[in-house]
């Protein structure tokens, strides 16, 4: 039940800030996406909430420079999306962020980000871990898939992980999970491990 209220908060931010910058006539810039062909049904700009977790702590920050929705398809487009997730379980990593060129969200549970998509460790205020904290990682590819509810995370494209323990790269078949920090990679790949180095929870 809570997952669900996390996804419909999200939503309904992102529909309630449109409606008031929609209001305010703002004009529409080109734009390349499938469903491009007919004007969106609402525009955002600037949007921004903190959601909470059953204990009234921050949980995950999400924000994006701006949103489109369609209404026809129920389907909403917004450019360098963000979100952070913060973990107050006492590790030395205290979170992660992704961030994206793009983004595509529709009525389901998942969002689609691609163009220079990053999902790496942050502590708990946001910041990076410092070099040689241990518990480091870092995530690239061009398209990632998001699942709001259990934050599990999937990719068809070209991946490579970094992390205080070595690197690894992979055609794709990514999956995983960033709460977890367990990954796993499918097809065609290499890794590079520094023993030495290596932490298991990374």
């Amino acid at each position: 039940m809570r997952k669900r209220h996390l996804l419909a908060v999200i939503t309904t931010l992102f529909l309630t800030a449109a409606v008031v910058y929609y209001i305010a006539s703002v004009d529409v810039s080109e734009r390349v996406s499938p469903e491009r062909d007919y004007r969106p049904s609402f525009i955002g700009s600037g949007l921004s909430t903190s959601v909470l977790d059953e204990n009234g702590k921050l949980s995950m920050t999400v924000k994006a420079g701006r949103m489109e929705y369609f209404r026809v398809s129920d389907t909403m487009y917004y450019d360098h999306p963000r979100i952070f997730r913060r973990m107050d379980d006492g590790s030395k990593i205290g979170g992660w962020e992704l961030t994206a060129d793009q983004g595509h969200f529709n009525s389901g549970e998942f969002v689609s980000v691609s163009g220079n998509v990053v999902l790496e460790s942050r502590k708990a205020d946001g910041t990076r871990p410092e070099s040689g904290s241990g518990g480091q990682w870092r995530l690239e590819t061009p398209y990632l898939q998001f699942d709001l509810n259990t934050h599990d995370i999937s990719a068809d494209k070209g991946v490579r992980i970094t992390g205080s323990g070595g690197s690894s790269n992979s055609c794709g078949e990514l999956a995983g999970n960033p709460d977890t920090r367990i990954f796993s990679m499918k097809r065609n790949c290499n890794a590079v491990i520094y023993p030495e180095d290596f932490d298991g929870g990374s």
